[in-house]
C-alpha cells in the first residue's frame, strides 16, 4: 500500500471512529450501559420463580479456541443434560472455533464459567440459513444437572439475547413439546411465558409430539443496549486497526533510516 493510499485509509478509519463515538456518546445518555435486562430465576428444568436473581451466579463468555481444554467437560454437560449422545468433541470445538472471528462470528457458544469450569451453554447466531434478515436464533440452551434451578439458564440467556439485539429486532427459537409431559410442560410456561416468546407455528410429529417454532420482538432498551455493545466492539476493532497502521508505519520509518545509514 502506497504512503498515499494509507494516509486515507487512516483517515477513512478516524472518520468512522469518530463516528462511533458521538454516537456511543448519544446512547450512553438514553440508556443505563452497565444494566441488563433481568430474567426470572428458573431454568427449564424447574418451576417458573417470580423473582429474579439476587445477584450473578456465573460468569457468562463467548467461548473461543482458548477453552479447547474445555471441549469434553462440555461434552459431558451437554450429553448427560439431553441424556443421549448430543454431541461430540469435535463438534464443540469446532462451535467454540467460531467465536475466534470476535465482532465477525456469526454464531457462537456462549459458556456459564464457575470457578473455571463450564456449567452450562447456549448457541447464539446472529443470522441462520432458516430465518429471514434481522431474525437472530439462540440454542443449545444447556445447564449442568447440578446446577438446574439457579438462574443459570436465564444468564445465559440473558448474555445471548444481549449479544443479538446488536444486529437483530428479532429472535427465534425452535423446540419440542409434548402435551401432557411435565418436563415439556414446564419448557413450554418458560419458553412461552417467562422468556416471552409466541408460539408462530407448530408441526405435529410422532406419538403426539409437537415441533414449534417461537419467535418474539427485541425490547426497544435492550435494542439500544445491544447496539451500545455492538459499537464498542466495532470502535475497539477499529482503535487496533489505527494502532497497529502507527506501528507498521514506524517499522518502515525506522528500515528506511537504517538503510538509508547502511548507504552512506
Amino acid at each position: 500500500m502506497t504512503d498515499e493510499a494509507s494516509q486515507r485509509r487512516r483517515e477513512g478509519l478516524m472518520r468512522h471512529l469518530k463516528e462511533i463515538e458521538a454516537e456511543l456518546s448519544s446512547l450512553a445518555g438514553e440508556i443505563d450501559v452497565q444494566k441488563e435486562s433481568a430474567p426470572v430465576a428458573m431454568d427449564a428444568s424447574s418451576a417458573p420463580v417470580a423473582e429474579p436473581a439476587a445477584r450473578p451466579i456465573v460468569d457468562v463468555i463467548v467461548g473461543t479456541s482458548e477453552h479447547a481444554h474445555l471441549v469434553k467437560a462440555i461434552v459431558d454437560m451437554v450429553n448427560r443434560s439431553y441424556d443421549y449422545s448430543r454431541l461430540s468433541e469435535g463438534e464443540v470445538l469446532g462451535r467454540l472455533r467460531m467465536g475466534d472471528a470476535g465482532i465477525r462470528a456469526n454464531r457462537v457458544l456462549h459458556l456459564a464459567m464457575l470457578d473455571g469450569k463450564p456449567v452450562g451453554c447456549m448457541s447464539s447466531t446472529f443470522q441462520p440459513p432458516w430465518t429471514e434478515e434481522g431474525c437472530g436464533h439462540w440454542g443449545l440452551l444447556v445447564v449442568a444437572v447440578e446446577m438446574q434451578g439457579k438462574g443459570v439458564a436465564s444468564q445465559l440467556v440473558a448474555a445471548a439475547e444481549r449479544r443479538l439485539a446488536g444486529v437483530c429486532h428479532e429472535i427465534q427459537i425452535e423446540y419440542e413439546y409434548t402435551p401432557g409431559d411435565e418436563y415439556s410442560d414446564r419448557l413450554k410456561s418458560w419458553y412461552e411465558g417467562s422468556c416471552g416468546f409466541r408460539c408462530v407455528s407448530g408441526n405435529r410429529r410422532c406419538a403426539g409430539a409437537q415441533f414449534r417454532k417461537c419467535r418474539k420482538e427485541t425490547p426497544a432498551e435492550l435494542l439500544k443496549v445491544g447496539r451500545y455493545d455492538r459499537l464498542k466492539e466495532i470502535r475497539d476493532l477499529l482503535t487496533s486497526q489505527l494502532n497497529k497502521d502507527s506501528d507498521d508505519t514506524e517499522l518502515n520509518e525506522d528500515s528506511e533510516s537504517s538503510e538509508s545509514s547502511m548507504d552512506e
